[in-house]
């Protein structure tokens, strides 16, 4: 039913689509208390939300307990939670709500005072990696979120940074981001030589070949044809909402300039006619005999 809504009329004017959509959040606090079903409907919406419901209704209803599912689910369900909120940031047309989503992703998992959160960000990384271009991935603050991680306190957060960091190379380019590949080189050359966890200095052995073998390009040569088309649709889509922008800037100082004018209209329409002539106003009224000594003599 949610893709025949989808392929319809425009879900922002369609009822049967807020319908669905009010639906779908009750489904999924009910589904809450069994995991797998949980997992199973979050997979789901993770692929089918930004193209069944208008991006604005599902930010306003649904994102709040994706972000719940990302704190209190088991880990399967925390990671697809985040994942549907990552692909959410993708079809995003307003850079307000992607930029919402992005700094709610760094506040309250990639700085968190609790390991989990922290761990669940690097995943997040890796999903913004794969659905994002380079440019905008870095642009977001999550190569530099990504790289402080490797100084956390807990092993395991180490270790899944050291996982991604092979793919944070990737999209590494000279001379451009010769800061960001000097501190993953450092990172990784103190996390394998004095690391106090035996696996971390293993891991990171291994990380510092993988990225040795890694070259960055160089200039503006393009890393890859999906990136390059991640790139381009996310040009698109700001210079969309720059255009749309200006568009309704233009139109409100039409709408201004139009109603001044009217006023400026009206205050001269109320000033510029004069008041209306009593009945005989301005005739001379007939001199009287008698009336008065000067009347009086020149009759005499």
């Amino acid at each position: 039913a949610a893709s025949t809504a989808g392929a319809g009329a425009d879900p922002v004017a369609s009822p049967l689509a807020t319908q669905l959509l009010t639906a779908v959040v009750s489904l999924e606090q009910r589904c809450r208390p069994a995991w797998r079903r949980h997992l199973k409907l979050l997979g789901a919406l993770a692929e089918g939300l930004p193209l069944w419901f208008d991006m604005e209704a599902v930010h306003t209803h649904l994102v709040p307990p994706l972000f719940v599912a990302m704190h209190e689910g088991v880990p399967g369900v925390r990671a697809k939670a985040a994942e549907a909120v990552v692909r959410l940031m993708r079809a995003a047309r307003a850079s307000t709500q992607r930029s919402t989503l992005s700094q709610r992703l760094l506040t309250e998992f990639g700085h968190a005072k609790s390991y989990a959160p922290r761990l669940l960000f690097v995943t997040a990384c890796e999903t913004i990696m794969e659905h994002f271009s380079s440019h905008m991935f870095k642009a977001m603050g999550y190569a530099d979120a990504l790289l402080s991680l490797c100084s956390d306190p807990v092993s395991n957060v180490r270790l899944a940074v050291l996982r991604a960091l092979p793919e944070l190379k990737r999209r590494l380019r000279l001379p451009g981001d010769v800061q960001l590949i000097e501190s993953l080189a450092e990172h990784v050359t103190r996390l394998r030589s004095s690391d106090p966890m035996a696996d971390v200095r293993e891991l990171a052995e291994e990380t510092h070949a993988a990225c040795a073998s890694i070259k960055p390009l160089v200039g503006s040569a393009v890393l890859s044809p999906a990136d390059a088309a991640k790139f381009a649709e996310e040009e698109q889509l700001s210079l969309a909402e720059a255009e749309a922008a200006l568009s309704e800037a233009k139109r409100r100082a039409s709408e201004s300039i139009a109603e001044q004018a009217a006023a400026k209209g009206g205050g001269k329409d109320g000033m510029g006619a004069k008041p209306p002539k009593r009945p005989g106003a301005g005739v001379a009224a007939p001199r009287v005999p008698g009336a008065g000594g000067g009347g009086g003599a020149a009759l005499a």
